[in-house]
């Protein structure tokens, strides 16, 4: 069952005994199986059905020391521990990484920021209407990478905007990009 959005908590006597009442984390809901019989494998499974499992290896790690045949349903989240708090952001890092290939294919093209840069001192976000702060490390902006993306309001009103990679142009350079302001034109190829 997904939780629902509440103004407020009733107070004691309002529901039946037994009622309790929880902070919801900023996380992503996940499903945890250890293994029902030697051999069989630890499984971290998303509410949409993904397994992730090599994504955490520490909670894999960890999980060794329960018992077999146990599902665990709960919220994943990632302490910070220089911050003192959760950090959406890291879980995001860890949740959803670049493809390998496509991160080596990246990291050979990529070259830092030079004074200058027109982000520098800039502070992004890591999510629309968060105030989590991004870790970010500034690149020369001379590449053009083609990503889909897709806007969308969940039931609550709040805009999500899904970014995805899709693949690095080189064929394109940043002048034949349109500027956001632009309009629709899309670099050939």
């Amino acid at each position: 069952m997904l939780a629902q959005a509440a103004e407020y908590v009733p107070g004691s006597g309002v529901l039946a005994s037994g009622f309790a009442a929880e902070q919801k984390f900023d996380g992503h809901r996940a499903i945890f199986f250890t293994p029902t019989g030697p051999g069989g494998r630890l499984l971290l499974q998303t509410r949409r059905g993904s397994l992730v499992q090599e994504r955490f290896p520490d909670l894999v790690a960890a999980a060794e020391q329960l018992p077999e045949g146990l599902d665990l349903d709960g919220e994943l989240v990632v302490w910070d521990t220089a911050a003192g708090r959760l950090s959406f952001e890291a879980l995001q890092r860890r949740a959803v990484p670049l493809h390998p290939d496509a991160a080596r294919e990246l990291a050979e093209h990529l070259t830092p920021a030079s004074t200058g840069h027109p982000w520098t001192g800039g502070r992004l976000s890591s999510a629309w209407g968060t105030r989590d702060i991004l870790d970010t490390t500034l690149v020369q902006p001379g590449l053009v990478a083609e990503i889909s993306a897709g806007t969308s309001v969940d039931r609550g009103g709040v805009y999500r905007h899904s970014i995805r990679y899709v693949r690095l142009r080189l064929d394109a350079s940043v002048e034949d990009v349109p500027r956001f302001d632009g309009g629709p034109a899309v670099a050939a190829g």
